[in-house]
């Protein structure tokens, strides 16, 4: 399913198990995890330290507990039936690009696993590339 908006009201969508919040957060009620979807995830680029720090200061719809996701949270948006991106169809701002987890590299501490979601790859890179972030919390 495909998602066009012309103007952002205080609606809520309801796709199967996915619920898309008009404003600046997506749900996926599938993970219980909410995610950043605005414009910033697919026009700027950090580095490793820059995107938890921006994650960190982040406050989105009264919510301050933003993070960087783990590699394990990032892989749930994946669905390979879709290219470019290779991701559920779940957010308004949506790009094929690579986006930072907050996973280490387990043999290096300088690079941390990353997804590309032009095809669901994931791979570990260093952390003073510039890739884009997409902040997560938990609904609580």
């Amino acid at each position: 399913m495909i998602f066009k908006v012309l103007k952002r009201v205080s609606v809520l969508w309801i796709c199967g198990a996915i619920t898309v919040w008009a404003g600046d957060i997506a749900l996926d009620r599938d993970t219980n995890l909410m995610w950043e979807d605005r414009p910033v995830v697919i026009e700027e680029v950090r580095t490793f330290i820059e995107a938890r720090r921006y994650c960190q200061d982040l406050i989105l719809e009264n919510y301050s507990d933003w993070r960087v996701p783990l590699i394990d949270e990032l892989m749930t948006l994946i669905d390979k039936r879709y290219y470019k991106p290779a991701e559920k169809p779940l957010f308004i701002y949506s790009s094929s690009n690579w986006y930072w987890s907050r996973s280490q590299f387990t043999n290096d501490k300088s690079k941390a696993w990353s997804i590309n979601f032009f095809n669901g790859s994931d791979d570990y890179r260093s952390k003073l590339e510039y890739q884009y972030v997409r902040c997560v919390r938990r609904k609580k």
